[in-house]
């Protein structure tokens, strides 16, 4: 890769999957998982969302969501 083409790679890439990341990480070790956790992570999400409206960056919103889903019925 050029490094032009790495720059785009990590802006495009890298940088949402990376946040991502530390929004999922944050919900796996918070406890108690109560209502106000959950409107956190979803704020959490949402910013996520206004701040990558790629392609992409959408289908790392809907990953989000659904790994929140999950976790929700796995604590349950």
């Amino acid at each position: 890769m050029t490094e032009k083409s790495l720059n785009k790679f990590k802006q495009v890439i890298y940088d949402p999957y990376t946040e991502a990341w530390t929004i999922m990480k944050a919900m796996r070790d918070a406890e108690p998982k109560d209502d106000k956790f959950w409107e956190d992570y979803k704020a959490k999400c949402d910013a996520f969302k206004a701040k990558y409206k790629t392609e992409i960056g959408g289908s790392i919103y809907r990953v989000l969501l659904d790994a929140g889903s999950e976790v929700g019925r796995i604590e349950r």
